[in-house]
């Protein structure tokens, strides 16, 4: 009697924790830890003038606890930055980005995805002061994180023909 009585109340006691976990747990999104990408930047008939290739490496992985309570990270900081290493455009640098051992990327650049009242932005900041923005059509919180193809305006300076990306991821691992 004890013995079923015990069993039945560690089995209660278990399934009481496992919806408490889940009720309080934020756990949403679990980044890749590296992503190569093609950057198509358009023309204002959407007509693609370059193509970019980069192999986006997050600086944390593990997005969890992001999006809960006014204490979580993503209350706190609305910025997550990431390193995009840059293998060149059209062919050649598409070719550059899956070479095993001779693709070693051009340039190393910061990538930072961040949210505002009413738009979602990623910069990629070049050197020399040089900052291309892409802003999502996206305006959900969660798309903007898990971003894998996206698309929407942009501004790169030098290139005032340069009005709308589109990103695509080509793989993830």
């Amino acid at each position: 009697m004890f013995v079923k009585l015990g069993v039945a109340l560690l089995i209660i006691v278990g399934i009481l924790s496992l919806v408490g976990v889940l009720n309080n747990s934020t756990y949403i999104f679990h980044a890749s830890a590296v992503r190569k990408i093609q950057l198509s930047y358009q023309n204002q008939h959407r007509q693609t003038v370059l193509n970019e290739y980069y192999d986006v490496r997050t600086r944390n992985r593990n997005y969890a606890n992001y999006f809960g309570g006014r204490h979580s990270y993503w209350h706190q900081q609305r910025v997550f930055k990431s390193t995009a290493y840059y293998y060149g455009t059209g062919k050649q640098g598409y070719d550059n980005l899956w070479r095993q051992r001779h693709g070693r990327p051009l340039a190393k650049y910061s990538l930072s995805q961040q949210i505002g009242p009413q738009q979602n932005v990623t910069l990629i900041e070049h050197p020399r002061h040089l900052t291309v923005k892409l802003v999502s059509s996206e305006r959900d919180r969660m798309k903007f994180l898990d971003q894998y193809n996206d698309s929407g305006t942009c501004r790169y300076p030098g290139k005032s023909d340069i009005r709308y990306y589109r990103l695509r991821t080509l793989t993830q691992y």
